[in-house]
């Protein structure tokens, strides 16, 4: 885990990037199957990009405890940019947009991985307290897509 000091709080933090398509975490919907309600999630791909997740932070916490106190959250989402924002040559046309506006929403991408977080590097996802969420296209030479995520203790002012 790294030390150091970020805004208002003071993080030991880990911090790790899980390359793959983020998957929103979004509704459940019920079925019944022989009499019993079965709930299962509405957002394809949803279980896979949470293992996957979920195996990644329990190999960066490997040798540490889940996170027990207030925690601060940040997660960047990467996604590809489309082909019409880029120039023949590769580069980013100056009229592109500069973050991405479209679906999936950047709540339901959080919900996902605090969820695949929770258990691992905090005890419960209610002990978050603050976070930080963006969602950015991959930077030119940057081929993947994925999340980039820090969580530490807070340490800040009310």
């Amino acid at each position: 885990m790294a030390h150091g000091r970020s805004g208002r709080y003071t993080v030991e933090a880990l911090t790790l990037f899980v390359p793959g398509t983020p998957r929103p975490k979004g509704s459940h919907r019920g079925f019944v199957v022989h009499g019993r309600v079965v709930m299962a999630p509405a957002s394809a791909g949803e279980r896979g990009w949470r293992e996957t997740v979920s195996a990644a932070a329990m190999l960066a916490m490997r040798g540490h405890e889940p996170l027990t106190g207030p925690v601060a959250l940040v997660l960047e989402f990467y996604s590809l940019r489309p082909k019409g924002h880029l120039k023949r040559s590769g580069e980013v046309k100056p009229n592109a947009q500069r973050r991405p506006t479209s679906k999936p929403d950047f709540d339901k991408l959080a919900r996902s991985v605090a969820d695949a977080l929770n258990g691992i590097c905090y005890r419960d996802d209610a002990y978050v307290v603050e976070a930080i969420i963006r969602k950015r296209y991959t930077r030119p030479g940057q081929p993947y897509c994925g999340v980039a995520i820090t969580v530490g203790t807070w340490d800040g002012e009310a």
